[in-house]
């Protein structure tokens, strides 16, 4: 008679692999919100960049700004200067450096492997979804403190892109008033 092999119950191998689902979208997820991070941090610079050399303009403008220039003038390079130091503020913030925790750290990853060297296959089996609990309990916090930081990040950076459309605009104003008044 021919020797069978135990063949795992359907409900068993789904749960298993619906573990390994669940493992391996924390670690896309986490890869998600590091590319928005690093999507972030360009913008941030970019802002700062742009802000730096409006403020630049701004700058030469109220240096040469007419003793006979229209009231309002002044008050709206004020402005737009203050905005766009809200801007480099704002930026600089979403740049600041935040400690990230790592979600898989080598040495843990070690201590389960190490637990698990010289069990037999069923023995190991009967382990794996406290193993896979185990790690979910280890990426759970680092994707949940990851996205706030990222969300924190986009909510400085929404607030600088903001003050420098706002500035963009106001400048836009102050150079038709320009042209309209020395046009007259």
């Amino acid at each position: 008679m021919a020797e069978t092999t135990p063949v795992a119950d359907d409900g068993e191998e789904l749960r298993r692999e619906m573990l390994r689902d669940v493992l391996t979208e924390y670690k896309a997820e986490h890869a998600r919100l590091v590319d928005r991070w690093k999507m972030l941090e360009t913008k941030a610079q970019g802002a700062v960049a742009i802000a730096g050399i409006f403020l630049g303009g701004v700058f030469t403008f109220i240096r040469d700004l007419e003793t006979g220039a229209p009231a309002a003038e002044p008050w709206l390079l004020i402005v737009i200067a203050l905005l766009l130091t809200l801007t480099v503020v704002c930026s600089v913030m979403a740049l600041r450096v935040s400690p990230v925790t790592d979600p898989a750290p080598g040495k843990e990853e070690e201590r389960m492997a190490k637990d698990l060297a010289g069990r037999e296959t069923a023995e190991i089996r009967s382990f794996e979804p406290a193993m896979y609990f185990e790690r979910f309990e280890v990426w759970r916090p680092v994707t949940g403190d990851l996205r706030a930081m990222v969300y924190r990040k986009a909510g400085w950076l929404a607030v600088a892109q903001y003050a420098i459309l706002a500035a963009v605009v106001l400048m836009c104003v102050v150079s038709v008033v320009l042209v309209v008044t020395r046009e007259s």
